[in-house]
């Protein structure tokens, strides 16, 4: 079979390899598609410091259809289309003894720590794939990322008629938006560029705005709420200045999410968070009630996630992906195509 590794940054190869043997409890999957993420462009660009190691397979989200199983593996069977989660918890940590498996403090997620799915065949523990029984490939390996946006929906607590803010409008922006569409919240979504604004109105979000600057950045947010600030502010980029535009966003008693990852420091006024009394929130991964939750919402057909995908591409076209992802302002989700 063929994998895609990445050697070091910035060098990438696709290499022959063996398919995996099975052990028990294990089920071989024929990968169908592959989602490109923020993290992986991270680790091809070296980026990722305290979560990378390499050499390493990229790669999280995935559409996968069974070829085989060994031993117990549940209801999972020989044709089952499934997706992954792909946090591998150690299950002794303090987190993981009191079902926090989504941060565990030795977390090692796919494409990262360990080996992830950019491969023609690949092997997991049943007990980690969801069945994703009337959804497409294109569906399925959306469910992942969906389910970042939807887990940080939850962390919010956001209640319908609340005023919400999603700053960041990639992938997982705007899965972040149509949760919180999802739980009622009036959503804006700001991003530096125009471009994906374009998408994330077609998508559902109520208001949008591009900032240069702090300056305009917060204009938009006191055009947008009688200068009172929003209810809910998450945080979908990772970087210390937008985590301070983000804080200066929040409404007295607001809740602040962060869900961008970046190794950087941040700062901010202490005095802010106390005299607003603001909640600052983690997010992190996902756990399996979002997966399930997820994909019931697909299957029921209450959100379309197909726009999300801008291009589908093979498995030889990777570098060259991962070196134009930095600068490619327009796409959300490139697939790569195992088939």
């Amino acid at each position: 079979m063929k994998k895609v590794v990445v050697d070091e940054p910035r060098k990438v190869s696709i290499v022959e390899a063996e398919i995996p043997e099975l052990e028990e409890g294990e089920a071989l999957l024929k990968v169908m598609l592959g989602g490109v993420c923020g993290s992986d462009l991270g680790l091809y660009n070296g980026t990722m410091q305290g979560y990378a190691t390499y050499p390493r397979v990229p790669g999280h989200e995935v559409a996968a259809t069974i070829v085989k199983t060994c031993g117990d593996c549940g209801d999972i069977k020989e044709g089952d289309l499934v997706t992954l989660s792909p946090y591998i918890h150690c299950g002794g940590c303090y987190s993981c003894r009191r079902g926090l498996i989504n941060c565990c403090v030795n977390n090692r997620t796919m494409g990262l720590g360990i080996d992830g799915v950019f491969a023609e065949y690949m092997k997991m523990p049943a007990f980690r794939l969801h069945k994703t029984e009337g959804l497409t490939p294109e569906e399925t390996a959306l469910v992942e990322p969906f389910c970042i946006g939807y887990h940080a929906a939850g962390r919010s607590r956001a209640v319908a008629g609340e005023r919400a803010l999603v700053v960041g409008a990639g992938t997982i922006g705007i899965f972040t938006m149509i949760s919180l569409k999802l739980r009622g919240a009036e959503v804006t979504v700001a991003n530096r560029n125009e471009a994906r604004l374009v998408k994330a109105r077609e998508l559902g979000a109520d208001h949008t705005f591009a900032y240069g600057s702090e300056e305009e950045f917060m204009a938009k947010v006191a055009e947008f709420t009688d200068g009172d600030g929003y209810d809910v502010v998450v945080d979908a980029v990772g970087d210390p200045l937008v985590f301070n535009y983000c804080f200066a966003a929040c409404a007295h008693d607001a809740r602040f999410v962060e869900v961008g990852i970046n190794p950087k420091e941040a700062s901010f006024p202490m005095s802010m968070l106390q005299k607003k009394e603001i909640e600052i929130i983690g997010s992190r991964n996902a756990v399996a009630s979002d997966f399930k939750e997820v994909i019931e919402i697909i299957r029921s057909k209450k959100v379309d996630v197909n726009p999300v995908i801008t291009a589908v591409a093979k498995i030889d076209d990777v570098a060259a992906i991962f070196e134009a992802g930095k600068s490619n302002k327009t796409a959300l989700k490139t697939l790569i195509d195992f088939r």
